[in-house]
């Protein structure tokens, strides 16, 4: 349950199918990655052998950045386009949680909500480097 404290997440689908894939983050360098039958539904655990890499660096006190690569080739084609979604939830010192994301498509921070999938993406495309 990485997202109940600071985890950043990455949410993609292949357009016009009702499945995606959600990976947690964490910077301590725990993840894993789910898969959805649909919206919220179906929530299973992908089995991996491979783990992602994945880099944090705090800078400036407050600022912290998490570099990942992951291998998605047995999730789909590399000629598929996927739609992609980041965000973070952030735990604060406070005990107050945030959620953020490149766009909140609802009223309320819905990460799961396929119309914040805003960035396209291919298994084979790493010209695309996602800094969180």
């Amino acid at each position: 349950e990485l997202w109940r404290r600071t985890c950043f997440e990455v949410f993609f689908g292949i357009p016009g199918q009702t499945a995606y894939w959600e990976g947690n983050f964490s910077p301590s360098g725990d993840w894993n990655l789910y898969r959805f039958n649909d919206y919220r539904q179906g929530m299973a655990e992908e089995q991996r052998s491979d783990r992602p890499s994945c880099r944090a660096v705090t800078t400036g006190g407050s600022r912290l950045e998490l570099s990942c690569s992951m291998d998605i080739h047995d999730l789909c084609s590399d000629s598929e386009v996927l739609a992609a979604g980041i965000a973070c939830v952030v735990l604060e010192t406070s005990g107050r949680v945030s959620y953020w994301a490149v766009d909140h498509c609802g009223a309320r921070p819905d990460f799961h909500d396929r119309r914040s999938f805003l960035m396209q993406l291919t298994a084979t495309d790493t010209s695309q480097d996602v800094m969180m």
